[in-house]
């Protein structure tokens, strides 16, 4: 969004003259400039913190130390978006500036009453708007402000970045504006002082800036449990109603000797006495063995899920540190991602994908995610959120050799082992 489309917007929210809009806003510019160069910080409620911050002079020499300059001091403006602020600050006497400024474009730009107490909060609510919508909201005056986001799952996590304009920066470095670097002699050296050589491990970017944007709600999908055919009663009298050996000897017995009923009759009623108790003691034995049965279903399930979480836990002790101390890390991708990750994982070479890093630190031994590229971000920025700095040839040996995402592009995410 260029500074002409913000004001055009103020203007059509407001209902003000294009030109009085433009006037305003840039009162409000200055007003925060002056702040902030007079006092060192400024927070503006429900939008972010402005602080001068202060580097200190170091001294940078060649391999051989030959050479040695002595680089100034200087200040710079930093922005730290109002997620990342704590709430105690963000709401604070010192976060409330919107009084102020309304009584500033009372009486220096006779604005009216209504005018006044509606811009402020509309000016910094157009450029969060702008942000949102995944373009650079320029400021005339006061600077470049940037969101880039990324989808993990269902979480949308951001970043923003903020490039202050040439003129307040150098307004801000005033103090430190004509100190130039100055060569030293051999002979000179400062024990404060830092020396910084052309092979020092230069400052990792830190991830602290990244914070939740928002997160759908997702049901919790319930475990499915086998079903069990309930044991019937009636099933069992059916199945016990077969006659037996001995039965059948009865029945022969009763149909060879009819004219000896009597005699055989009572017989029988002492046999079929023993048969009634082997029918009592039948229906508790079935339902022993379908306890232990399903007992045993239990443990072996049990023992399945144990050896599934140790396994997860082998493979996430593996991961680089960076990875598992990323907080966008530890979300969980949707289902649709899950599934083509698992199709890419088994159809990928591995081996042949770390035969072409001979000298990396990490093996890629599966896929652990996929990702939707979002608007403005770059191959960097996703390696820097979940694996680490400098390390982006994982990415891109696993993604075919894709180093350029575009937007839309589903990514795979490596998952690392540290090589023995």
């Amino acid at each position: 969004m260029t500074y002409t489309q913000l004001i055009s917007d103020l203007t059509l929210s407001l209902g003000c003259k294009e030109e009085d809009c433009r006037q305003y806003v840039a009162a409000i510019v200055k007003w925060l400039s002056e702040n902030i160069v007079e006092k060192g910080r400024l927070t503006v409620a429900d939008f972010g913190r402005f602080e001068v911050e202060n580097h200190k002079e170091y001294i940078t020499a060649d391999i051989g130390g030959r050479t040695r300059m002595l680089m100034p001091p200087r200040l710079t403006l930093q922005f730290t978006p109002s997620p990342l602020i704590p709430v105690e600050e963000n709401g604070s006497e010192e976060g409330k500036v919107f009084p102020a400024m309304k009584e500033m474009l009372v009486t220096q730009c006779k604005a009216q009453q209504n005018q006044a107490e509606k811009l402020p909060v509309a000016f910094f609510k157009a450029i969060l708007d702008g942000m949102d919508q995944g373009d650079a909201v320029e400021v005339d005056q006061l600077g470049e402000f940037l969101l880039t986001k990324v989808r993990v799952g269902d979480a949308v996590y951001g970043k923003v970045a903020f490039k202050p304009h040439e003129t307040l920066a150098a307004w801000v470095n005033r103090p430190f504006a004509y100190f130039e670097p100055v060569e030293l002699r051999p002979d000179v050296s400062f024990d404060d002082v830092e020396t910084v050589y052309p092979s020092s491990p230069q400052p990792e970017e830190s991830d602290d800036d990244v914070f939740l944007i928002y997160k759908e709600n997702q049901e919790v999908e319930q475990p499915e449990t086998p079903e069990t055919e309930p044991i019937s009663p009636v099933a069992d009298s059916v199945v016990e109603q077969v006659p037996t050996a001995e039965e059948e000897q009865l029945v022969q017995k009763d149909t060879l000797t009819t004219e000896n009923q009597e005699t055989v009759q009572p017989v029988a009623n002492q046999e079929e006495e023993p048969q009634d108790e082997s029918r009592k003691n039948a229906f508790p034995r079935r339902v022993l063995w379908a306890a232990v049965a399903a007992a045993v279903l239990c443990l072996a399930g049990l023992f399945l899920y144990l050896a599934r979480d140790h396994s997860q836990e082998v493979a996430s002790d593996d991961k680089p540190v960076a990875q598992q101390t990323e907080a966008p890390a530890i979300a969980s991708d949707s289902a649709d991602g899950a599934n083509d990750a698992k199709a890419q994982s088994d159809t990928l070479d591995y081996a042949a994908m770390n035969a072409e890093i001979p000298y990396g630190a990490y093996d890629i031994i599966g896929v652990d995610t996929v990702i939707t590229v979002m608007k403005g971000q770059s191959l960097a920025d996703i390696s820097r959120i979940f694996l680490g700095t400098d390390i982006q040839i994982y990415l891109t040996v696993l993604n075919g050799g894709n180093n350029e995402p575009k937007e839309g592009d589903h990514y795979l995410i490596p998952r690392l082992r540290l090589r023995k």
